[in-house]
């Protein structure tokens, strides 16, 4: 079984710990304050007044733990990046409501990072080519073939083990026989402790560094001094890529490209107004709970 294979199995089962005891917490209170209180009210004749409090102790004490969950994980989460990458003059904010974006510049270009569900992190810097490659020592080569991407014969020293596809064949090897820079993509797509596959791929207008699937089951760490080495990397393969003449084959943006780009740009105020609507659903159901509940006893 491959790695990758065995580490996205720990996804799930990370994923499948945290539903079983969100379940049994759910059950429980639900036991407790609601199941419980409607027979005592409906079997044993207690006052209508003891659902109505068990209800709304019930979302209280479930909002306080989803809630005290959250921060927890979130406060935990954004202090660890933030310590990450606002030392390398970044901004951060909020993305997809539970995760984290930063934006600034790094060493004179404009450098993106997001870190989202798998875990993935997602380092980004802009340029102005307009072709494709991509590099990797963890992709499934029979995998890429079957979604049309062919590896490329190559004889680079040190970079056997590299698995190298692009649109303009001729340009990539001029790129990777660059003197000093198969050190360089060797770091770039070695996958550090805590990630457990790594790509490097341009594609127009973006250089992009993706990590992704946790190989460690419940512990996660990011060095920042390892995080700066990726970074200043990137930038220096980016440049030296520049610096070749323009490639022959360019290519466009796909439309699914183009969708997912404006669909992260406008995440920020995307997800909190999710947040408002979940807040408000929330204040709803317990408006419809205790109006059913007065209501039935007038009845």
């Amino acid at each position: 079984m491959s790695e990758v294979v065995k580490d996205v199995g720990r996804g799930f089962i990370r994923a499948g710990v945290l539903w079983m005891v969100s379940a049994g917490v759910a059950v429980v209170l639900s036991c407790v304050c609601l199941f419980i209180p409607l027979w005592l009210v409906t079997s044993r004749e207690w006052p209508i007044w003891v659902l109505v409090v068990s209800g709304v102790v019930y979302l209280l004490v479930l909002g306080a733990i989803a809630g005290g969950v959250f921060y927890t994980i979130y406060h935990r989460r954004s202090k660890l990046l933030d310590a990450v990458f606002l030392p390398l003059g970044l901004e951060g904010s909020v993305y997809q409501l539970f995760f984290r974006q930063y934006h600034g510049q790094f060493m004179g270009r404009d450098l993106s990072v997001y870190f989202f569900r798998g875990p993935v992190l997602e380092i980004e810097l802009a340029t102005t080519l307009q072709t494709r490659f991509s590099f990797s020592q963890t992709v499934d080569n029979r995998l890429a073939d079957l979604a049309g991407a062919k590896a490329m014969e190559l004889t680079v020293p040190d970079l056997e083990n590299v698995r190298v596809s692009g649109l303009d064949h001729e340009w990539v090897t001029q790129l990777l026989t660059r003197e000093g820079l198969a050190e360089v993509i060797l770091r770039l797509t070695e996958p550090p402790e805590y990630f457990a596959t790594r790509t490097i791929y341009l594609r127009p207008g973006k250089m992009v560094q993706t990590s992704a699937l946790n190989p460690k089951l419940f512990e996660f760490d990011l060095p920042a001094e390892e995080v700066r080495v990726w970074v200043e990397d990137l930038v220096t393969l980016l440049e030296t890529a520049e610096g070749l003449p323009e490639p022959t084959v360019v290519a466009d943006l796909s439309a699914i490209e183009r969708t997912a780009d404006s669909m992260r740009e406008s995440s920020s105020k995307m997800w909190k107004w999710v947040g408002l609507v979940i807040g408000a659903s929330l204040l709803c159901l317990l408006g419809v709970f205790l109006a059913a509940v007065f209501g039935a006893k007038f009845l």
